[in-house]
């Protein structure tokens, strides 16, 4: 099929996707205690009791999925809610809801992302739901696997390092061509197979505890997938009842079609595009009744939904347009998805973004690119609703088309940040760093925000750990003292008074990373234990490429690839500290460290005139200085080596990355004031980008310093972020030099990098006037998000980052 950059212009866009998402941007948002409600009602039975805990858990899925809601909403083709309101955060009590509590009755009038709950729901969480789940959930039961008690006291302190699988394992990319494939029936087939050879081994007298534990895996996935099959044929029914009653002729017959649909999929192998968008997108919804709904994503779907998309073009059976329509249904669903975050973790993780992951483009195993006309139908889809999600990634290499640069360009200048840039080049060095996965790094797809891995195969929870490098800096200059709560909780490093070069700093700055990394991965490690313990996956499981052949869950090490990522955060904070005392104090000598500290301590209070001094005389990281990007990529160098030492109990590897979500405005408030002039509180830059304001020699200048840092050592991804004004793009000329900058940019070896494209002034007044912007989206840091749901800092951190143009770069 020949593949060319076809237009879908806005008077093709089918109206049920501009309806769609104006729907989408007017209702607001809930609490939904569906699952909290069902799960606690099984796990009170005593059936759930007296069960193993992998019988345990997949009998409460298969609960849930027998009696949860089935909604179609009105004008959708592409059905299947995992929640009961349109637009809506699930609630699991059994990992991290419980944090929930203190504030439930402020939900409604928070300031910062309100959610709707009712009166009768609050009642029922706070006198049933709770109280049952108080000493059984991931939260509770986590701290009986940590010792000593320092990991856990340190996370609860905040301002050292934030732990995320509390909430659950669930930064992964299931094997979703395995539903296309076998079906969910055919999995159980597979599950059957399985416990027939245990059941015999059983009966000879040979079994183990360790074969035990294979065959109730085994029983665990088929009655899941028997429960997912079923749930799909309730969607059947639905459809058909909602046919009945239906008197629009065009809509009845579309009910009648989903009906037919469903009575095929997700239960047998899909046969044509509908069933295999239809039967994916029930999967994902099923994966999220069973899993935290953060960084759950799809993979590579235009390689794994095309053979059925030319099968039905080649048949006669599908146009462009109707292809547009359906994909953009899911991408509309994929928006209803929410994460539900208490006060503290909404400081840290703001904009409300689940993180669910389509990439497009890349290559196959021989390096042939592999774009085709499904990877345009996306961005056309994505161009016809805009909204937040899903995460939109798209893969460059050398053979990329310059038309689908081109297209990219296009979708990325009308605003909203998606789709990022990937590139094969730079990221797959960093990608072997992960686990023994060399002949699969080809294939890989991203998860979440910015993390590679292998699709299908990679058990990656690759958003569990987030350390604050600021801190670690800090202590180092403080002899292990956070100024924040006045506690010695560092190592002591020495009297910073006493360092005569930067390489007493950078031992100290060592010694204060790898003791909080090393407590970092104890408190993590303790969360995965009690997931073993607690919370397997088996539907997961089931579609994660290792499991089914080793019997074992993903939180036991079932997969075929393990890892756990850890990010570092405040890296252009801490490199252009360094250089700032590096330049001031030991080279210049016009600053003396007593003199530095001091003014730490106070904050700078009454020395403006030295904050002014270090801001603008000392190198900065993102301009091509070799003083700051040396000492910066001796940063992400020893953060990698620290990181890399350990291991988590599924036998994985600990991968670092650089990207934060909104962390680095989180730990920016808990980290007192710095060397590079950053005052007590303030925000940190955001991934591996630059601060703001400091990268004054354009777009390029600001790669080269981030390409220098050496991305063999960032195998769990980075975010750079990059904002434009729309004038700075304008016209055809605008899209061909951002085309431009990106295939440079990974021609240099670059990782990732994604755009903002708005202008100062409509940020400004979007804050002043946030009903009058609401559709506003903008990047974040590895995600996009409306602009209106983001915390006030946050808003300033993104409307005071660095306003870049092409003069003087290599397109300019």
């Amino acid at each position: 099929m020949t593949v060319t950059a076809r237009e879908t212009s806005k008077d093709k866009v089918h109206a049920r996707l501009q309806s769609l998402r104006g729907i989408m941007l007017q209702t607001p948002y809930s609490v939904c205690i569906q699952k909290a409600r069902l799960v606690t009602e099984y796990m009170k039975t005593r059936d759930a009791q007296a069960a193993p805990i992998l019988l345990r858990r997949a009998r409460a899925l298969e609960y849930i999925l027998h009696n949860a809601e089935v909604i179609i909403h009105p004008e959708e083709l592409v059905a299947g809610s995992p929640a009961t309101h349109r637009i809506a955060a699930m609630l699991h009590p059994d990992l991290s809801g419980l944090l929930l509590w203190p504030e439930i009755h402020e939900l409604r009038t928070r300031p910062t992302n309100p959610l709707q709950i009712t009166d009768e729901e609050i009642r029922l969480l706070e006198q049933e739901i709770f109280p049952f789940w108080s000493d059984k959930s991931i939260a509770a039961y986590a701290g009986k696997f940590c010792c000593p008690e320092q990991p856990m006291e340190m996370f609860m302190q905040i301002g050292y390092y934030i732990l995320t699988q509390f909430a659950g394992i669930s930064h992964i990319t299931p094997a979703y061509d395995k539903v296309l494939k076998l079906g969910f029936l055919g999995i159980v087939e597979e599950a059957e197979s399985h416990i027939k050879r245990l059941e015999e081994i059983e009966l000879s007298g040979g079994m183990t505890p360790d074969l035990l534990q294979q065959l109730h895996f085994y029983e665990a996935v088929k009655i899941t997938c028997t429960a997912a099959a079923a749930f799909g044929e309730r969607y059947r029914r639905k459809a058909l009842e909602l046919a009945q009653g239906c008197v629009d002729q065009e809509r009845r017959r579309e009910l009648l079609d989903m009906a037919g649909v469903f009575e095929r999929v997700p239960a047998m192998p899909a046969r044509t595009f509908r069933e295999a968008v239809q039967s994916l997108w029930l999967a994902h919804v099923i994966v999220h009744q069973e899993n935290f709904q953060h960084g759950i994503s799809f993979g590579r779907l235009d390689q794994i939904l095309y053979p059925f998309y030319a099968a039905d073009v080649e048949a006669g059976r599908l146009e462009y347009d109707e292809a547009v329509e359906l994909i953009g249904c899911m991408l509309v669903k994929s928006a209803e998805i929410l994460p539900l975050f208490n006060s503290v973790g909404t400081k840290f993780f703001s904009g409300l973004s689940s993180a669910q992951g389509i990439t497009l483009g890349g290559t196959d195993r021989d390096s042939n690119d592999v774009t085709n006309e499904l990877s345009y139908i996306f961005l056309d889809a994505f161009d016809a609703v805009r909204l937040r999600q899903p995460n939109l990634h798209v893969r460059v290499h050398p053979k990329s088309p310059d038309a689908f640069l081109v297209k990219v360009a296009e979708v990325i200048k009308k605003g909203g940040g998606m789709p990022a840039l990937f590139g094969d080049e730079g990221i797959k060095p960093g990608l072997l760093l992960q686990d023994d996965n060399g002949a699969d790094v080809w294939d890989y797809s991203i998860v979440g925000c910015v993390e590679p891995n292998v699709p299908g195969k990679t058990m990656s929870a690759c958003g569990a750990v987030f350390v604050n490098l600021g801190m670690a800096l800090e202590m180092a200059l403080t002899n292990g003292l956070s100024r924040f709560n006045d506690a010695r909780n560092g190592p002591q490093t020495g009297d910073a008074r006493g360092f005569t070069s930067i390489d007493d700093v950078l031992a100290a700055l060592r010694e204060q990373t790898g003791f909080l990394v090393r407590n970092a991965v104890a408190g993590n490690n303790a969360i995965e234990l009690a997931h073993i313990h607690m919370y397997p996956t088996p539907l997961l499981s089931a579609l994660i490429d290792g499991c089914m052949e080793s019997g074992l869950d993903v939180t036991r090490g079932g997969a075929l690839y393990n890892c756990t990522g850890i990010q570092g955060v405040g890296l252009a904070e801490v490199a252009d500290s360094l250089a700032a005392i590096d330049r001031l104090v030991f080279r210049d000598k016009t600053l003396t460290m007593e003199q530095l500290l001091g003014s730490l301590d106070d904050d700078f209070d009454g020395n403006e005139r030295l904050r002014q001094q270090i801001r603008n005389q000392a190198p900065k990281f993102g301009n091509g200085s070799p003083d700051a990007d040396v000492l910066a990529g001796k940063v992400v160098r020893m953060y990698h080596d620290e990181v890399i030492r350990y291991r988590n109990p599924r036998g994985g590897r600990y991968v670092p990355g650089f990207w934060t979500m909104t962390t680095h405005n989180g730990f920016g408030s808990y980290t007192g004031a710095l060397p590079n002039g950053r005052k007590a509180g303030a925000t940190f830059a955001e991934g591996i980008t630059p601060s703001a304001g400091a990268d004054r020699n354009g777009p390029t200048a600001a790669m080269r310093s981030v390409v220098s840092l050496g991305m063999k050592h960032i195998g769990n991804g980075c975010a750079l972020n990059q904002k434009f004004p729309p004038s700075a793009l304008a016209g055809e000329k605008g899209s061909r030099d951002l085309a431009s900058l990106i295939r440079t940019y990974f021609e240099l070896g670059g990782m990732q990098v994604q755009f903002n494209v708005v202008d100062r002034q409509t940020l400004i007044e979007a804050k002043k006037h946030p009903e009058a912007y609401p559709g506003l989206l903008v990047r974040v840091s590895g995600y996009s998000a409306y602009f209106a749901d983001l915390t006030p800092e946050m808003q300033d951190e993104i409307i005071a980052r660095t306003e870049q143009s092409f003069q003087g770069s290599c397109c300019g």
